[in-house]
């Protein structure tokens, strides 16, 4: 072979992958089928296990601006009935369902002790079913299903505030929630274990 004709035959190669490159496109994330679709009814019953409230600089043990303390509390109830309806293919593989309708109702602390030490609830008084509606998707009133976990977000007309976060166990959801009565920096809050089952 010649060198005009080697010459030729390396710029042709490298034209050719030159071309097989620009011709690559970048992966799409793949959303793949739920362990366990949403859509539907769901009853969600808890075991609340812990309080918190903040206290500020001053206060027995609080050295900074603010506090956060939490003290062991099993009286608090937290019930919730909720349906999502059918799904849709959110962005970066994500899928995301629409809540249509939900009820939030139990027992929560309505007189704290800020006292840091000990501090904490001294009563609890009964929550009538509040209808948290909304039918927009995450942050507010929606979910999240990445990698089988499981983040719903339920927010009331008057800043009530409650957090699931789980992950599918069989054909229930089960993991941790938050529940507080409005939404700000460190306002009195419940904490617990949840389990969310469909109802069929």
């Amino acid at each position: 072979m010649s060198g005009n004709h080697f010459v030729r035959g390396v710029a042709c190669l490298a034209a050719l992958v030159a071309l097989a490159a620009c011709s690559a496109t970048e992966p799409v994330p793949e959303v793949k089928p739920d362990p366990l679709p949403l859509e539907g009814r769901w009853i969600v019953t808890t075991a609340l296990d812990t309080f918190s409230f903040e206290t500020g600089n001053g206060s027995p043990g609080c050295t900074v601006m603010y506090c956060t303390n939490y003290r062991a509390d099993t009286v608090a109830r937290l019930s919730i009935a909720m349906t999502f309806a059918g799904d849709s293919v959110g962005g970066g593989g994500v899928r995301q369902y629409r809540l249509v309708s939900d009820s939030v109702s139990g027992l929560f602390c309505d007189v704290v002790d800020y006292r840091a030490s000990p501090g904490g609830c001294t009563h609890h008084a009964p929550v009538a079913p509040l209808f948290y509606a909304s039918a927009n998707v995450t942050p507010s009133g929606g979910v999240l299903v990445p990698n089988g976990t499981v983040a719903i977000d339920l927010r009331g007309p008057n800043r009530e505030i409650v957090r699931l976060r789980g992950s599918f166990a069989g054909d229930s959801i089960v993991g941790r929630v938050y529940w507080a009565q409005f939404e700000t920096r460190s306002p009195p809050a419940h904490y617990g274990a949840f389990t969310a089952r469909r109802q069929h």
